[in-house]
């Protein structure tokens, strides 16, 4: 019988923590806002409780709870009042909602390629970018891997471009001792099934303008003031508002993410420390030349130079089968997306089908994901991953004559 789990043996990682978690506290909170019948955000205070607490993590003044990341993203560009000649720039090695945002802004999105070394937008590229019609860009902490800010917004202010950190992945993650969060004008969060803070669905916005709070604040809720009456409407906006349930639901959460938070990041450097020394696999690094705490909602390496004779895909669905949560990442730049190929204005024809830029592409062939969940259950986590690994390159044979 073969050892791989792939072909019928027994998995290396079959116990490996399920996601989301929840327990009597999660259960606990949902009844009790059950029972208050107080579902909906104006009534009860389950929203603004998260708000408070999950800005002040973030070491900013303000949060505004929305009903998903992309809803947030939305929210963020609303306020520029963007034109259909005006331009966003963005990652190219991101999901879908970063660029899609700003389609829905009734801007231009324009892609840069991405830092060959840890996947977040590639600065210089960004600084080409730039022209007169530029008004935002919108940095991705791939990953948990916070971006140069520094670099990044010195640029912006130069050029009087806003600043969007799209933080869907980075929960907790710091960059020079400082919390992303509160590194530009504003940040965006997602609470999806997925991220290492979840409710199911759901976003928040933080900043530290409290200006652009109250417009941010406006936008999410039909264009009302806040403290003024129900039926009076000022500007344009839509209904974005977070449901009670998913707040409570967010708090129980709240009380166990921190100890998450250490449990990924030790399990990650174990990780980390074994994919260096391996002949088959390269780390993806995080440059040392400023001080970031990472929040790995995703452990990412490269296949390269990978196991002799066995294709990435090969690999992945052997990993899977021993119970490693296992991905190959987008499998295409994003301005490769269908959704690109025939545009209708504003935006003309860029001919985004036309681009090829170096290092996502390459990313794109090479990479590989596990889970954030994965890194979670103590450090016999990650010695059941490396088994894994371990086991693959052992039975290789298996996967070349398959």
């Amino acid at each position: 019988m073969s050892k791989l789990a792939l072909y019928g043996g027994s998995k290396v990682a079959d116990q490996l923590t399920p996601w989301p978690l929840f327990d009597e506290t999660d259960e606990a909170a949902l009844l009790e806002t059950l029972r208050s019948r107080r579902w909906f955000r104006s009534e009860g205070a389950k929203n603004q409780e998260f708000e408070r607490l999950f800005a002040d993590f973030c070491d900013a003044k303000y949060g505004l709870t929305v009903t998903n990341g992309t809803a947030a993203l939305e929210i963020a560009l609303s306020t520029l009042n963007l034109q259909k000649e005006d331009e966003v720039i963005v990652p190219s090695y991101t999901f879908y909602s970063t660029a899609s945002s700003v389609a829905f802004s009734g801007a231009k999105p324009v892609f840069a390629d991405i830092d060959a070394d840890n996947y977040n937008i590639d600065l210089d590229h960004f600084e080409e970018l730039i022209n007169e019609r530029t008004k935002a860009v919108i940095p991705v902490h791939f990953a948990g891997y916070p971006v140069d800010m520094d670099r990044l917004n010195a640029i912006a202010r130069k050029k009087g471009i806003f600043v969007i950190e799209d933080s869907a992945h980075a929960h907790g993650a710091s960059y020079k001792n400082r919390k992303v969060g509160s590194l530009c004008n504003v940040a965006t969060f997602s609470f999806q099934a997925s991220k290492n803070l979840t409710s199911g669905e759901g976003g928040i916005l933080t900043t530290n303008d409290e200006n652009l709070y109250d417009k941010m604040y406006s936008r999410h809720t039909c264009g009302r003031h806040a403290g003024r009456p129900w039926y009076e409407h000022f500007e344009q906006g839509s209904n974005l508002r977070m449901t009670e349930f998913q707040a409570a639901l967010l708090l129980a959460q709240f009380n166990r993410f921190e100890k998450q938070f250490e449990e990924r990041r030790q399990n990650g450097r174990i990780l980390e420390d074994w994919i260096s020394q391996s002949p088959f696999f390269e780390q993806v690094q995080t440059p040392t030349f400023w001080s970031v705490d990472r929040s790995y909602h995703l452990f990412m390496f490269r296949y390269k130079p990978g196991v002799e004779g066995v294709l990435r895909t090969k690999f992945i669905e052997a990993l899977n089968a021993e119970g490693v949560p296992t991905l190959g990442g987008y499998p295409y730049p994003l301005y490769k997306q269908p959704v690109y190929e025939n545009l209708t204005p504003p935006f003309g024809k860029p001919e985004y089908h036309s681009l090829c830029f170096p290092n996502v592409e390459k990313c794109c062939q090479e990479t590989v994901w596990i889970s954030q969940n994965a890194l979670l259950g103590g450090t016999e986590s990650s010695r059941k991953i490396i088994s894994a690994f371990e086991k693959i390159i052992q039975n290789a044979d298996e996967l070349r004559n398959s």
